[in-house]
């Protein structure tokens, strides 16, 4: 959908592919940092609790964006598709690691003194797959 061309789906955003494959995976990862920050810097204090039921209904919430993309609501709103995705895409990654974040806390605090990193290691290996 998003790289198709305007002979596959001519009202579809035609984003190229540098821009989908590279531009956005770049975007998403500086805002990962983003959202590491933010959570340890603002929420780090929060109970894990309230910190899960947060993350996870902004997350909801932005994932919601999607059904604007796909009806092209957007463009009928005037907002370029290149920024709707972008932003959207970037502010769900950050929302992403505030539910990232305090299980990766809770972890290093279960696991031996010493060993922290490679517990780290483990679990983003694991997410990755």
């Amino acid at each position: 959908f998003f790289t198709d061309d305007e002979v596959e789906f001519p009202e579809g955003p035609h984003f190229s592919k540098l821009f989908f494959a590279s531009g956005l995976g770049v975007c998403v990862s500086l805002l990962n940092l983003v959202g590491m920050v933010t959570y340890g810097r603002y929420m780090k204090t929060w109970r894990y609790h309230a910190m899960f039921i947060f993350a996870n209904c902004v997350l909801c919430s932005l994932n919601l964006l999607c059904v604007f993309i796909y009806t092209r609501s957007n463009v009928a709103w005037g907002i370029p598709d290149h920024i709707f995705v972008l932003s959207g895409w970037a502010a769900t990654s950050m929302a992403f690691m505030w539910i990232i974040m305090p299980g990766v806390v809770l972890i290093s605090h279960l696991c031996p003194e010493g060993i922290e990193a490679t517990m780290y290691a483990i679990l983003a290996g694991s997410h990755n797959l």
